[in-house]
């Protein structure tokens, strides 16, 4: 919490900092710990502000805690709904609300609620009750909302009930079909909308690199780089016998920035052909093929 709060405030400035939340994910009474150490039930979360002037946040409320209804609310009508009586007005229990505060106790985590259907089995789940409050207190109908390590698609479902557009980017192979199953399972009547979610697998062009030479100038950087070896099997090499390859095939999306390069020998270039690089490292890794893996190394 302390190293993030200063990275956050680093990005979007310490005078954009508005509020620490402490969400209680689950009672703690009946628990059983075999660490010597106070048991951990509750996370932070770090709310803050891109622009200070322009921020948007719509006052979220709860219920009454039920404690204070059993005080309060001591009579009860024909339906059995709680209530006060002042003058000759009944205030009912289930009509109050009070705003929420920074400390959020009314949301339980999907361990407590063991026959959940959102759970998905993905180990960082989180309930979708806690997305929805987030998204509907920091953002207006139609607004974007965008979860770039998106998972089992929480926060997408979030945003998809409470009307906001969403994008969602993730690593993993199947989060794309994790997205369209979770949207499914969780709201009825999706078929019409659910033509519209656009699934890519393709590398974003990067906008912050300017005008990226051409990538045969690299070449003496790149041998400094590798001590002059083979970014492949590892061998040393001469200069003019090693090749520049693109890591991720511009024919996939991959660019000619210097992130994007490295120098192969012809050997291994031909093999490599249209994989990344790991995937050359791994089959000459499994046939003992590599610099490092000589017997007198």
């Amino acid at each position: 919490n302390a190293y993030l709060r200063l990275l956050m405030d680093g990005i979007f400035g310490e005078k954009n900092f508005r509020r620490e939340i402490c969400w209680q994910m689950k009672s703690v009474s009946g628990y059983k710990s075999k660490t010597q150490n106070w048991i951990r039930d509750h996370d932070t979360i770090l709310y803050y502000v891109k622009n200070a002037g322009m921020q948007i946040f719509n006052k979220q409320f709860s219920p009454y805690r039920e404690e204070y209804v059993k005080k309060m609310f001591t009579k009860t009508d024909e339906h059995g709904r709680r209530y006060r009586q002042r003058a000759n007005r009944r205030y009912y229990a289930d009509e109050g609300k009070v705003p929420s505060g920074d400390c959020w106790t009314d949301i339980h985590s999907l361990q407590t609620i063991t026959q959940s259907k959102q759970i998905t089995g993905w180990r960082t789940q989180k309930p979708l009750a806690l997305y929805s409050r987030m998204i509907l207190a920091s953002s207006n109908p139609g607004d974007v909302v965008l979860d770039p390590f998106c998972g089992c698609a929480t926060t997408l479902v979030a945003a998809e009930n409470a009307g906001r557009q969403w994008i969602g980017i993730d690593r993993d192979e199947c989060a794309g079909e994790m997205v369209v199953q979770q949207l499914t399972k969780l709201n009825e009547g999706t078929e019409d909308w659910l033509r519209k979610v656009i699934v890519r697998d393709d590398i974003p062009e990067r906008t912050d690199a300017g005008k990226i030479p051409h990538y045969s100038k690299h070449k003496t950087y790149l041998y400094e780089k590798q001590h002059g070896k083979c970014a492949g099997c590892g061998y040393p090499k001469e200069s003019f016998a090693l090749e520049i390859d693109h890591d991720i095939p511009r024919s996939k999306g991959g660019t000619d920035h210097i992130s994007n390069l490295q120098l192969l020998c012809s050997r291994c270039n031909r093999r490599k052909g249209t994989d990344r690089l790991k995937h050359l490292r791994a089959k000459l890794r499994k046939e003992g093929l590599l610099y490092e893996q000589r017997n007198d190394f």
